[in-house]
């Protein structure tokens, strides 16, 4: 129930966004890098959700990626396995980390926030876990 802390993430084209700018009912925040099998995993479940998929459609969800490391390029090049209608960034100076905004000892890091910003799953891999929670609301 409490507000996830806001930061500042880059896009590919450099373009630069702030977590509190989403403007959705609900947004998915995942922190993964492209060596994690288990991030290809969830990101194939999310993406193939029907429930996930529909909201995405009617601007009620967004789905946010975030690559936390500073290998840029080796980002870059798993772009493709990402899906477009996400918004894909990554940590310019990976300041999350050194700030410790966000616990990423483990990744994947998957949160479930509402329209506020307000922390309704924390570190979560279970893409049932949120379907459930959204079926509820």
């Amino acid at each position: 129930g409490r507000e996830a802390t806001n930061f500042t993430y880059t896009l590919e084209d450099g373009t630069q966004g702030e977590l509190y700018d989403i403007k959705a009912n609900y947004t998915i925040l995942m922190f993964s890098n492209p060596e994690c099998p288990l991030c290809g995993e969830i990101m194939r479940q999310l993406a193939s959700s029907q429930l996930l998929s529909a909201l995405m459609q009617h601007k009620v969800l967004e789905v946010l990626t975030v690559y936390p490391d500073e290998d840029i390029e080796h980002w870059r090049k798993y772009l493709g396995n990402i899906p477009s209608e996400w918004i894909r960034a990554y940590d310019k100076g990976q300041i999350l980390s050194k700030e410790r905004l966000y616990n990423l000892s483990a990744i994947p890091a998957l949160y479930l926030l509402d329209r506020d910003k307000r922390v309704l799953i924390k570190d979560g891999t279970s893409v049932a876990d949120i379907e459930r929670l959204l079926m509820s609301k």
